[in-house]
């Protein structure tokens, strides 16, 4: 319901706070007691319209509307926005994570393949080695052997000269000094013979 307050003739005096109209040379505003002394005339304000309950009606005065308004969306999507953003991230630190466990599964399988492979690599060096000590062990008994076969050589040319010795000794063209001193010497590089053989293991 609308209220409408009367205006009063002009030269009156009125209430600077709520407008009423005051008598003569009031001190106080009889409406809303507000102290007018100091106050001059002023001109009677503009019709103002207040907004009033009706007796027995559950109505009330709509409150002004807030200058402000509230927006729900502008809080809501930037919400969604991180949330967006942590799902993505918590997504990719769960891919990181699975892909740095596969390639750590896949170190340790080759860590210890390798590993193995050192260990193979150990036991060839180890066998090389061996390999190598029999060489220069067989090397050391062929040139035994050999120095063995050149003095069996040495021992047969020297059998060979004696036998010619004794040939020519029943022809008589040689002594029987000549042919036991080329007996001796085949005598000599026979036992060297066999001593050089049994050293080698030859017999």
């Amino acid at each position: 319901m609308e209220v409408i307050r009367p205006s009063v003739s002009p030269g009156h005096r009125y209430c600077p706070s709520c407008g009423e109209g005051l008598a003569g040379d009031s001190r106080f505003c009889p409406s809303c007691g507000t102290d007018v002394r100091s106050v001059a005339a002023i001109a009677p304000p503009e019709r103002r319209l207040e907004h009033q309950p009706i007796a027995g009606s559950s109505v009330f005065p709509t409150p002004p509307p807030s200058s402000r308004q509230v927006k729900p969306w502008g809080m809501i999507i930037p919400l969604v926005a991180a949330g967006l953003v942590i799902v993505l991230l918590a997504g990719w630190l769960v891919s990181m994570n699975g892909r740095l466990n596969s390639t750590k599964t896949a170190l340790q399988a080759e860590h210890s393949h390798v590993t193995k492979l050192n260990g193979k690599v150990s036991s060839l060096s180890t066998q090389v080695d061996g390999l190598k000590g029999q060489k220069s062990t067989l090397e050391i008994q062929v040139s035994s052997l050999n120095a063995a076969l050149a003095d069996c050589k040495e021992a047969a040319n020297t059998g060979l000269t004696a036998f010619r010795v004794l040939v020519d000794y029943f022809r008589g063209t040689a002594s029987l000094y000549d042919f036991r001193t080329s007996a001796n010497e085949a005598d000599r590089a026979l036992s060297v013979c066999r001593t050089e053989a049994r050293t080698n293991g030859a017999i």
